[in-house]
C-alpha cells in the first residue's frame, strides 16, 4: 500500500517547465495527451498529461509500488488545473493513463495488476471520483507518510 502524494505538485512543476520553454519532446497519444516514463531512485512512474497550447489541463501518474496479494500494483494520482475542473478531465486522464498502462503491461506479458489510490478523508471530490473509477468504497487507513486518516482504493485490472 502506498502513501498519499499530491499530484497537483507534479502538474504545477510540469506547467512551470512548459512556461520556461523547457524542451518537451515526448510521444503524443491523441486528444492532446502526451506520455513519458520516469525511472529513478524513487521508482518507476508513467505520466499521462493533457497539454493544449502549452497549458497542462489534467494528468494521471501511475507509480509502481509494492505488490498487493502477490500481484504487481500501480498507485495512481490525478490532478486537473483549477480552470479546467468540472469537465470530466480527471476521469479522462485516469482512463487514458490506465488504457496505455494496460497496453504496455500486456505487451510485457503481465496478465493482471492492481491500481490503487490513497486519498485524504478530507478530499471529498477526489473520494467521489475514486468511488466511480475504482467501482468500490475506500478502506479506512492511516497514511504511513503523513499520519493522516485516508481511504485506500484498489481495483484489479486484467490485461487479456
Amino acid at each position: 500500500m502506498s502513501s498519499m502524494a499530491d499530484p497537483m505538485d507534479a502538474l504545477v512543476e510540469i506547467q512551470q517547465a512548459l512556461n520556461a520553454k523547457t524542451p518537451f519532446d515526448v510521444p503524443e497519444l491523441g486528444e492532446g495527451y502526451k506520455t513519458w516514463s520516469i525511472e529513478n531512485s524513487i521508482g518507476k512512474r508513467h505520466v499521462f498529461a493533457k497539454i493544449i497550447n502549452g497549458e497542462i489541463q489534467a494528468l494521471s501518474i501511475f507509480g509502481l509500488v509494492d505488490p498487493v496479494d502477490g500481484i504487481e500494483c500501480w498507485a495512481v494520482g490525478y490532478a486537473v488545473s483549477e480552470r479546467h475542473r468540472r469537465r470530466g478531465l480527471a476521469v479522462e486522464a485516469f482512463r487514458k493513463g490506465l488504457e496505455e498502462l494496460k497496453r504496455d503491461l500486456s505487451q510485457s506479458k503481465v496478465k493482471s495488476f492492481y491500481v490503487e489510490a490513497v486519498i485524504d478523508v478530507g478530499n471529498s471530490p477526489s473520494i467521489r471520483l475514486a468511488e466511480k473509477l475504482f467501482l468500490c468504497t475506500g478502506e479506512k487507513m492511516i497514511d504511513g507518510e503523513s499520519g493522516r486518516p485516508a481511504l485506500w482504493f484498489k481495483r484489479l485490472i486484467v490485461t487479456e
